[in-house]
């Protein structure tokens, strides 16, 4: 919580336009600050503004972004809180895979040091639970995109070579990965059969291996499901070995029982977590006959 308060306290210093790290360090040990913070401490604070990302050090120099003006602008306690976010979010520490679950903190496997942090600064348990929970959605959602666009990429490899072993290169090269373009169709690649049909394709990439998979399915990808019989589901997965596999396909009206359903005029879903078995899945690609 010291240092916290000595990054806030650094920041201060910064000149909007940037300053030099040589002029910023001889400045700290002039700060009247009371006897509060040692010029080490500002050092560290610095440091600490720059691997929240609110200061940019480059060439010597540190930038202040506009995050910086925000952060300071807040009370202290709030703007702690801030900066320890930001800083976890940006190196997300090896406990948060283990001790953050879907709906709760398992605190007990954070290691002690870093447990007695997160009770100073953040000291009300249910917003200390709810901002490990919110920051861990975080992280998992820009990991989920960089597996998704993987999934994506691996589908239209094998879509393409699917093609070319038909003794059609031709059509190989129209598959498309279309989610390039625009994410809200409700499908992600574009890929012919034989009589030169489309084939629209929504892939999902799940995590784990294993024989039941976890996917996210939006309203609009399951209502384009279901109304396009040219439509399919392709479930990928993430190998022990790091490696994305093809596991199945599904076509979108076999997964309306599965679907949730709106129970009241008022309220209606817009994403549903789907647990999938591989049983239930054909497997490869969808045919191209």
């Amino acid at each position: 919580m010291h240092l916290l308060r000595a990054a806030l306290q650094a920041g201060q210093l910064l000149d909007q336009g940037g300053t030099s790290i040589p002029a910023a360090r001889a400045s700290y040990p002039r700060v009247p600050t009371g006897g509060l913070f040692h010029p080490d401490d500002l050092i560290v604070g610095e440091k600490l503004l720059v691997e929240a990302g609110v200061v940019q050090r480059s060439a010597g120099w540190l930038y202040p972004s506009g995050g910086l003006d925000s952060l300071l602008g807040l009370e202290e306690q709030e703007a702690c809180e801030l900066l320890l976010v930001l800083t976890l979010k940006r190196r997300r520490p090896l406990w948060s895979q283990v001790a953050v679950r879907e709906d709760r903190v398992l605190f007990e496997l954070i290691p002690d040091e870093e447990a007695d942090l997160l009770f100073s600064v953040i000291p009300e348990p249910s917003r200390r639970e709810a901002l490990l929970l919110a920051l861990a959605r975080t992280q998992d959602s820009a990991a989920n995109e960089e597996l998704g666009a993987r999934g994506e990429e691996a589908v239209v490899t094998a879509a393409r070579s699917q093609l070319q072993r038909a003794g059609r290169p031709d059509l190989a090269d129209r598959v498309q990965r279309v989610s390039l373009l625009s994410d809200q169709l409700g499908y992600d690649v574009v890929a012919p059969t034989l009589e030169g049909k489309s084939r629209r394709i929504e892939v999902k990439t799940a995590g784990t291996a294993g024989d039941v998979m976890r996917i996210f399915l939006s309203r609009n990808e399951a209502e384009v499901g279901r109304r396009d019989s040219n439509w399919y589901l392709v479930v990928c997965q993430l190998t022990f070995e790091g490696a994305i596999e093809v596991v199945g396909w599904s076509r979108g009206r076999e997964l309306e029982e599965v679907l949730p359903s709106d129970t009241t005029p008022s309220a209606r879903w817009e994403s549903a977590r789907l647990m999938i078995s591989i049983d239930t899945l054909t497997p490869d690609l969808p045919p191209i006959l």
